[in-house]
């Protein structure tokens, strides 16, 4: 079977070889139907070629997409051209011809003929057809035409920029094809359109000027844009150049940058409201700047669109320019009030921003008491102030140049000098004196162009491990690195600009040491004190040290007999016997100065005796307050306080606390809503003194009530003059307070000396002791007194300066001062800032309030009358009048006056 299977398959493959050996053969190719004539211009093609192949048997076969067609035809060349066309090996050729033809004629149905400014030719919907010498007519492409527009006797390509009727031509070779077309301007139905158009086209925009009238100072400048930058000319002449954002650089003609930095013009954002400032600044600088005006005008329409009142003047019809015009009302702050007006002109023809007038009226709020708002001005006549804005531009080609390239504003060297002149190499040693300052000279900046406020020089100190430190100040300004060392040590100094660095070793080395004496550290001054004698409290840490001449090594050693000294930022002495005890300091610079500092150790005082009773604080400033801590039970620290508390700023209160020591810290934590409004509070020190503090910050210690007695020749009440300073000729106040136990308070120059005082009367010599400095310097007091007029002379010393102030004082004043006045005359103090007074009239009427116009003047709020020393009103009956008495001048003494009410 397997056998017979064989044999049949030989048998069919010898019938399948006899049959191959029979096929027929391609023996030929033909080709037929091409196109051997193009006109110049027409694209080749073989789209008619057929391709066919002859066999051996006689049969053919179309075999054209079988086939290569290849060839270098170029149809914008007039010739004769081979083509090359190939199939299984076999080749043909046949010549193709590139005939020459010219264009006669364009004609053109369908054009678009209505455009408006900013628009670009159109060929939309257009039938266009072009006629060749050769007879044929063809369609045309018009995307093939040059397009030039001919208008005011001029020609310029893109888009429509001049109203009215304008020629389009349209060219191709010899041939051009004309049509009139009709430019409207764009009349713009809100402002918002006008602006975007003004700022999408202010790249025409080529110089311009601005000004701005600000309650009568005005600022003025001109300004012309180049490639990348704005040349800017000030009012007195100088010129900058701006740098833009696409990174050109800029440079200085004339004068320097006054910011020191290079400025670099910002991509525009409108100015959200919330950076507009009561003047208006940021907006008046144009968004940034003056130069341009798009960004003004858009700023202030961004603005105005969520104001008040916004209204909008759009122009009926347009000829050569557009103007537009907006306004609106503004609240800054709640305390200001803007009109604005704003009206600018829109070229015509280039939808440009040609010009800005900006009108602005300010005027102040008025606060209503009763309301406790502020409100709009009741009549808007004379505003408070003003600012007018006024910009031209002209448009143009943008030709402003730029003289300086980066290369010359950027310093490619200079030297380092000492005082003696002598130029300092790289990596040089500098010595430097202690808490001295000394200048290093920057000389040779090249190129002369350079300019150091722009490439900026930087200086640099590092410490012993590269990190930048305190322990040297210094900058670079007017040609001169300035420096200070305040440590000793060794440092480096880098002096560099962009491109030059200068690194050098600075030694800084103690000046020689000539004084010598014991100090304790005083906190309120932040500082050690010179001091030989100090008491103190048992297991009271003592800070102490040495103090030395300027620039001197100040380290030293201390020892005490029976007392431990530690060494910290300071030495500190602490212990709990009592006693006296002397510290010898020695300097460790040089052995041969020494100093004693002597110690009084005394018994602490008991918490719980201080914070028991009655305690008062009065400041000429502030007010008065009285403080009264009642413990919860005999002998303990804590309980409750009450505070009264009557200011020029806070009227009168009453607040509740509870109060504890613990831990060394006084806790006082309010009771009531009311409290939390209480401006007064108290800590304690750790000298265990009773501070007063107001909104936090210490103001001096509480003086606890006792029972006392009056003095002999004891003086009562308060005295109060000017004196001028006699180092700047300013005019400050000086106030003494006198108590009748003899006790008494001075504050000078708004309580920035301060302080309490014992002192005795006899015939006329008024003798101080236990003088102590609250705040500022220590002071010497002296006086004496004829006819109640007191003549003071007082010395204060404070770092080196000695201050000798004479003055002649007020009358005493014995009567009672009232917040609350009553028909007659009422005793009322007048301060700087304001004193507060209510008045509630029994009966219904016409009063007359008045007060020495030498002395003060007067303020009702309510009613809108302000600052005169005499007034006449209408009242209700039991209706609280708020009135506020100030001094006539910022000079005029804070004293007491009669203030006189009188029902008419």
């Amino acid at each position: 079977m397997k056998k017979i299977f064989l044999i049949l398959i030989v048998g069919f493959f010898a019938v399948v070889v006899a049959a191959c050996n029979n096929l027929p053969t391609l023996e030929s190719i033909s080709i037929e139907g091409q196109d051997v004539e193009f006109y110049v211009g027409e694209e080749f093609n073989t789209e008619d070629l057929v391709v066919t192949a002859k066999l051996s048997d006689a049969s053919t076969e179309v075999v054209t997409n079988q086939a290569t067609v290849s060839h270098e035809v170029d149809t914008n060349t007039p010739g004769s051209y081979t083509v090359t066309v190939t199939y299984k090996g076999l080749v043909k050729t046949y010549t193709v011809t590139v005939l020459a033809d010219t264009l006669l004629s364009l004609e053109v149905e369908g054009l678009n003929t209505e455009y408006s400014i900013g628009e670009e030719v159109s060929f939309e919907g257009a039938v266009a057809k072009e006629t060749y010498e050769s007879g044929r007519v063809l369609d045309a492409d018009l995307t093939t035409y040059e397009v030039v527009i001919k208008a005011a006797e001029k020609e310029y390509t893109g888009a429509f920029c001049q109203v009215g009727e304008n020629t389009v031509v349209l060219k191709k070779g010899e041939i051009s094809y004309e049509y009139k077309v009709n430019v409207a301007a764009n009349l713009y139905t809100s402002i918002a359109d006008a602006v975007a158009a003004g700022k999408a086209n202010a790249e025409k925009v080529a110089k311009g000027a601005a000004s701005i009238d600000n309650d009568g100072y005005i600022q003025e400048q001109t300004y012309a844009f180049g490639q990348g930058y704005t040349c800017v000319v000030n009012a007195d002449g100088s010129n900058h150049y701006i740098e833009l954002p696409d990174g050109n650089v800029f440079g200085l003609v004339e004068g320097i940058n006054w910011e020191g930095l290079p400025y670099v013009e910002p991509a525009y954002e409108p100015l959200p409201q919330n950076l507009l400032g009561p003047d208006f600044r940021q907006v008046l600088n144009y968004a940034y700047d003056m130069y341009g005006a798009e960004g003004l005008v858009d700023t202030l329409a961004f603005v105005g669109a969520e104001a008040i009142n916004y209204k909008e003047v759009l122009p009926a019809e347009v000829t050569d320019s557009a103007v537009y015009g907006f306004s609106y009302e503004l609240i800054i702050d709640n305390f200001y009030y803007y009109f604005i007006d704003v009206e600018f002109t829109l070229d015509a023809n280039t939808d440009v921003i040609t010009s800005v007038n900006v009108e602005m009226k300010g005027w102040m709020f008025t606060y209503n008491e009763s309301t406790d708002q502020y409100e709009q001005p009741t009549e808007f006549v004379t505003p408070e102030f003003t600012r007018v804005v006024t910009v031209t531009q002209e448009i143009g080609e943008r030709n402003a140049e730029n003289p300086y390239p980066v290369e010359d504003l950027f310093i490619q060297s200079f030297d380092v000098e000492d005082a003696e002149g002598n130029k300092l190499e790289n990596g040089a040693t500098v010595n430097a004196p202690m808490k001295e300052a000394m200048s290093l000279a920057i000389t040779n900046i090249n190129p002369e162009s350079a300019n150091a406020d722009i490439d900026q020089i930087k200086v640099t100190f590092l410490d012993e491990n590269g990190f930048e430190t305190w322990s040297v100040f210094g900058s670079y300004e007017y040609g001169f690195v300035t420096l200070t060392a305040y440590q000793a040590g060794t440092y480096k100094l880098v002096i560099a600009s962009t491109n030059v660095e200068y690194e050098f070793n600075l030694v800084v080395d103690y000046a020689p040491l000539e004084t010598f004496a014991a100090a304790v550290y005083d906190n309120n001054m932040d500082e050690l004190v010179e001091k030989d004698a100090i008491t103190i409290y048992a297991n009271q840490v003592l800070e102490f040290g040495a103090v030395v001449n300027s620039g001197a090594n100040a380290a030293c050693t201390a020892v005490c007999e029976g007392v431990e000294i530690s060494q910290g930022d300071y030495c500190e002495f602490v212990t709990a016997t009592l006693g006296t005890y002397v510290i010898t300091l020695t300097s460790e610079a040089n052995p041969e100065f020494t100093a004693t500092l002597t110690v009084t150790v005394e018994e602490a005082p008991s918490i719980d005796e201080i914070l028991n009773g009655k305690y008062q604080f009065t400041s000429a400033m502030l007010g008065s307050a009285e403080y009264e801590f009642t413990p919860a039970a005999e002998g303990a620290a804590n309980g409750e306080l009450v505070i009264k508390y009557e200011g020029p700023y806070v009227g009168s209160g009453e607040a509740y606390f509870t109060y504890e020591f613990a831990g060394g810290w006084l806790q006082v934590i309010p009771q009531n809503p009311g409290s939390y409004n209480c401006p007064y509070g108290v800590e304690i020190d750790e000298q265990f003194n009773l501070l007063c503090t107001y909104n936090g910050w210490a103001q001096g210690q509480l003086v606890k009530f006792e029972e006392t007695e009056a003095i002999e020749g004891a003086l009562v009440g308060l005295y109060a003059a000017t004196f001028v300073h006699p180092m700047n000729g300013f005019e400050f106040l000086m106030q003494f307070t006198f108590a009748a136990d003899g006790t008494g308070s001075y504050s000078l120059m708004n309580s920035a000396y301060e302080g309490t005082f014992k002192y005795a009367n006899a015939e006329g010599v008024i003798t101080f002791s236990e003088v102590v400095a609250s705040f500022g310097a220590e002071v010497t007091l002296s006086a004496t007194i004829a006819d109640n007029v007191i003549t003071a002379k007082t010395v204060f010393s404070d770092a080196g300066n000695e201050l000798e102030l004479a003055y002649t004082g007020g009358a005493e004043v014995e009567e009672e001062v009232t917040t609350t006045p009553v028909v007659g005359e009422n005793l009322v103090f007048v301060s700087t800032m304001g004193t507060e007074l209510v008045f509630t009239p029994e009966e219904a009427g016409t009063y007359t309030i008045s007060i020495d116009g030498t002395v003060g003047g007067i303020f009702i709020e309510s009613t809108d009358e302000w600052y005169l020393a005499e007034y006449t009103l209408v009242l209700e009956a039991n209706v609280p009048l708020q009135i506020v008495v100030m001094t006539a001048t910022w000079s005029t003494p804070e004293q007491n006056a009669v203030l006189t009410i009188t029902k008419n």
